[in-house]
């Protein structure tokens, strides 16, 4: 039987969310873990406004990410749980597919953001994520 804590649900989809290889971003399937009308908050960055919206919101995001990174990975560093809420702090990694002004093609980028979560019926129900700067280390 499938665990459907809030802890267990958001774990998975973080496990789907880092399915790239050194070749791709990776995919979108780590949205199968939210439920079909799950609202995402996405804090502004570089470049890219903040949003808010379903689905299309991450999809929409993939596109430039796709385009500008491969390898993704986010680990976490501390998960936190209460009732339905997750809190979850992480460390972001990726490659840097080609240059721009702030990176050269091939450096890694860092960043550490926080999700927060509500986790209903086994599916991530919101999602908001507040993201720190990205900082490009050393190829």
């Amino acid at each position: 039987m499938t665990d459907t804590t809030p802890k267990a649900v958001y774990l998975r989809m973080l496990d789907a969310y880092n399915d790239g290889t050194p070749e791709s971003y990776g995919s979108a399937k780590f949205l199968d873990h939210f439920s079909d009308d799950a609202i995402f908050e996405l804090s502004a960055m570089v470049g890219v406004p903040a949003r808010r919206g379903g689905k299309e919101v991450f999809l929409e995001g993939l596109v430039g990410a796709n385009a500008a990174f491969r390898n993704r990975h986010s680990v976490p560093l501390e998960v936190v749980v209460a009732g339905e809420r997750v809190v979850a702090r992480l460390h972001y990694t990726a490659t840097a597919a080609i240059d721009t002004p702030d990176w050269r093609a091939g450096a890694t980028i860092h960043c550490d953001y926080v999700d927060f979560c509500t986790v209903r019926d086994g599916k991530i129900v919101a999602y908001t994520a507040v993201i720190g700067p990205s900082l490009a280390g050393e190829k």
